[in-house]
């Protein structure tokens, strides 16, 4: 059976071939669904060209923009299987992906140019692809320290779950802003939206992470719907009458609901899950517990053993690639494991309470520290390290390294290593040396036994706000970060704020008058330099 998701994007191009399809580049280039399809041609008419066979993996690293998805579509059109790389990610990160998917081909920013050259007709025949061809692969952490495929077939894109629903759900009068890049499975919302004939915003790195830049182009572009991280969600205040619904996720909610005249959407799902599979639309008042919400048409769940692990059924990923074993651990007894601890409320709903594995959300993005351990082990003094996420008590987690060496090593020289070979958003945040490693009746290490490291000691006597604004964003810092041991002059990070402790902190500031950049936030090191 053809797939009805290409088939869909094709009668789609053709009815709005004259509609904006993609808007890019700080919303300054608009391209229609006719030339998107055209250059998505063009795309498979040079893998043709190159002799790329069918089924073959192929890489897409570029910025996020109307080319990269235009490679998607014409690696489809080819019954080829798309890869996406970060653009920003290591050059060894992106050599293990390619060399463990034995990519076929690396579509770039320099490959497209020549591609645009060639010259194709509307006629230009295009194969489209089985329901059970292979599709995407998406790579996240691994916990063997490689990077871990999840396999998708072309199942899940055909059986049109609604990722998104309500004000939120895909039509051809959506203005969707996406703030999400192409290596994560949130870009599902892409695709729904473009097989409806909505107009899809690709917000810019820069503005997708400041919540002040979001709320200036979502007014000036007239957004209707969007996707928001919640980290950036929690400083977010719209001023656009024509946005009227935010979808959320990946990470527990707390303090953000609907206001603002946008109805907010919180979504559950996996990257194994093709994204959400449940969505709860948020009251006007902040709750602590907000529960998944009814689950998609079409997908069943149970609850299983003492812990409570959520089991589901459904079109999901194929499994990991090349991984039998996981992936058999994964769909066992036929039913999906998530890893997620949920519990039943006395009204039936669900509500998620923790992982069951050692896996750590930081900032909405999965990490095994396995393969954060594996690159850390590449450093000549380390002998063993053990990497393990602690709550940060404002509904995320940080990374903590507990390592065995001949000596005392220094973050800086943590953070120059790791620099190299993995995503900021996987460096840990502090580091603790051992001579040994805790050990339970088993002689296995005990995990349990590590513990939340103390804040980093004071070497010399606290130093106390000399101004008003200092003594206001210590106050507030000091309450976020939760310690009374803060003083203006020490390092913010070693108090562990991170991007969600930063944005608590802005966020408080504003309520006192004072106005802080994001960029500021992250690059100024303590009270006194934002102060000033």
């Amino acid at each position: 059976m053809k797939s009805l998701f290409v088939k869909d994007l094709l009668d789609t191009a053709a009815r709005c071939a004259d509609k904006t399809a993609i808007v890019d580049i700080g919303g300054r280039r608009s391209t229609t669904y006719g030339q998107l399809l055209i250059l998505a041609k063009k795309v498979a008419s040079y893998l043709r060209q190159e002799e790329v066979p069918p089924h073959s993996n192929v890489c897409i690293r570029m910025l996020d923009s109307m080319e990269f998805m235009a490679a998607e579509f014409g690696v489809w059109f080819s019954r080829c299987v798309a890869v996406p790389v970060g653009m920003n990610s290591p050059e060894q990160r992106v050599s293990v992906i390619e060399q463990n998917c034995e990519s076929a081909l690396l579509i770039d920013e320099d490959l497209m140019l020549k591609v645009k050259e060639i010259s194709v007709s509307d006629a230009e025949e295009i194969t489209l692809p089985e329901t059970t061809d292979d599709a995407l692969i998406i790579y996240t952490s691994g916990s063997t320290g490689v990077p871990k495929g999840i396999l998708f077939t072309f199942e899940p894109f055909d059986a049109d779950y609604p990722h998104t629903s309500g004000l939120a759900a895909p039509s051809e009068e959506q203005v969707f802003g996406v703030a999400a890049p192409f290596y994560f499975i949130a870009i599902v919302f892409l695709y729904d939206m473009l097989r409806a004939g909505a107009t899809v915003h690709l917000y810019d790195a820069d503005v997708r992470a400041d919540a002040e830049a979001l709320a200036d182009y979502i007014l000036a572009h007239g957004i209707t719907a969007s996707y928001i991280s919640p980290a950036v969600l929690l400083r977010f205040h719209n001023r656009s009458p024509k946005l009227k619904a935010v979808v959320t996720g990946s990470e527990k909610l707390s303090t953000q609901h609907s206001k603002d005249g946008y109805k907010l959407y919180s979504l559950f799902g996996l990257t194994e899950t093709f994204c959400s599979v449940s969505s709860f639309e948020v009251g006007t008042e902040p709750s602590e517990h907000i529960p998944l919400g009814p689950f998609n048409s079409g997908i069943e769940f149970k609850i299983v053993g003492e812990e409570g692990e959520l089991c589901l059924r459904g079109s999901f990923c194929k499994g990991y690639w090349r991984e039998p074993e996981l992936t058999q651990k994964l769909y066992a007894d036929g039913w999906l494991h998530t890893g997620d601890i949920v519990s039943q409320g006395t009204d039936g709903s669900l509500y998620y309470r923790n992982r069951k594995d050692w896996m750590v959300k930081v900032n909405g993005q999965r990490v095994e520290p396995g393969e954060v351990e594996d690159a850390i082990r590449k450093m000549p003094e380390v002998e063993d390290v053990i990497v393990k996420g602690f709550d940060n008590g404002n509904g995320s987690q940080y990374l903590c390294t507990f390592y065995i060496a001949g000596r005392e090593i220094g973050m800086e020289e943590f953070s120059a290593h790791l620099e190299k070979r993995l995503p900021r958003y996987m460096h840990p945040r502090s580091y603790v040396r051992m001579d040994s490693f805790p050990l339970n009746a088993n002689g296995k290490v005990n995990r349990l036994a590590l513990t939340a490291p103390e804040r980093k000691a004071h070497q010399a006597k606290r130093e106390e706000p000399k101004t008003e604004r200092e003594a206001i964003l210590l106050d507030i810092a000091r309450r976020v970060l939760r310690t009374e041991e803060l003083g203006v002059t020490d390092n913010l990070k070693d108090f562990g704020m991170d991007s969600l402790s930063a944005t608590q902190i802005a966020n408080q500031a504003i309520d006192k008058g004072i106005v802080i950049k994001m960029r500021d936030m992250m690059i100024r090191n303590n009270i006194r330099e934002l102060a000033n």
